[in-house]
């Protein structure tokens, strides 16, 4: 839900981490994992999906 909210909303991390008592750092490690890697195309997976892919 964090993730959405900074990926369609003009919060910031730091807004983020007060509202909701979460530390910057790990939302941008929440960010970085979870945002895909081609925002415009709905098929497109994350990072760990990627992670998760390559070690099967």
């Amino acid at each position: 839900m964090i993730v959405g909210l900074y990926n369609t909303t003009d919060y910031t991390f730091k807004s983020l981490e007060s509202e909701y008592g979460v530390t910057s750092a790990t939302i941008q490690r929440w960010v970085k994992a979870m945002t895909p890697m081609n925002p415009e195309d709905s098929d497109s997976m994350t990072p760990q999906e990627l992670i998760e892919i390559k070690k099967k």
